[in-house]
């Protein structure tokens, strides 16, 4: 009985294509866009969901190239090794050594101004190949305010202001007002005068 079934449902599925001009395999219809290449509809689109929108990620905060670089190592107050591995001397001035009068002091000082970076403007070599420059930090010129607050002496100025003239003008005038107005180690240590 099953094999009666299938060769009439397969004598009726011939007489329909026979009847229906075989359109479900490419012959002939009725249909006059059929086989026609000027007018056949392109396929449907369909549309693709829409993004979703990612979380902003936030670019990452800007590397402050005004004072790139920070101390690795202290020495005292006029010379420290530089993150870029140069050991740098503060031109122009001198600081007292650590067991000095006002070392601690004019040491402490440096480092508080150097805590925020620092760049330098190397204008020379001294006799150590130390780079002699004018060291820039976000407070301002770490020799002039060294020379301002009393915490170095000007026993360099006059030999090697040659080397760099408006930054020896700079300073000339903050030792000034430091030895006028008796600030920092004027007061204490160099009452008398430098120390030889």
């Amino acid at each position: 009985m099953r094999t009666t079934t299938r060769v009439r449902t397969a004598a009726l599925f011939c007489a329909v294509l026979l009847l229906g001009g075989c359109t479900l395999f490419g012959g002939p219809s009725d249909d006059p866009t059929v086989g026609r290449t000027d007018s056949v509809s392109p396929p449907p689109t369909i549309p693709r969901p829409e993004p979703v929108p990612q979380a902003e990620t936030p670019a990452p905060p800007e590397l402050d190239t005004t004072f790139p670089l920070v101390v690795q190592r202290r020495i005292d107050g006029d010379s420290f090794v530089g993150s870029d591995d140069v050991e740098y001397r503060v031109g122009m001035i001198n600081t007292p050594e650590a067991d000095e009068c006002g070392g601690v002091e004019a040491a402490a000082a440096t480092n508080a101004l150097l805590a925020e970076g620092f760049r330098a403007e190397t204008y020379t070599r001294d006799r150590f190949e130390r780079a002699v420059s004018q060291i820039l930090t976000p407070s301002g010129d770490l020799g002039v305010i060294l020379a301002e607050r009393g915490l170095a002496d000007d026993r360099f100025l006059d030999a090697f202001a040659v080397e760099n003239p408006p930054y020896a003008a700079d300073l000339a005038d903050a030792f000034e007002r430091a030895r006028s107005s008796q600030v920092g180690l004027w007061a204490t240590c160099w009452i008398d005068g430098l120390p030889e």
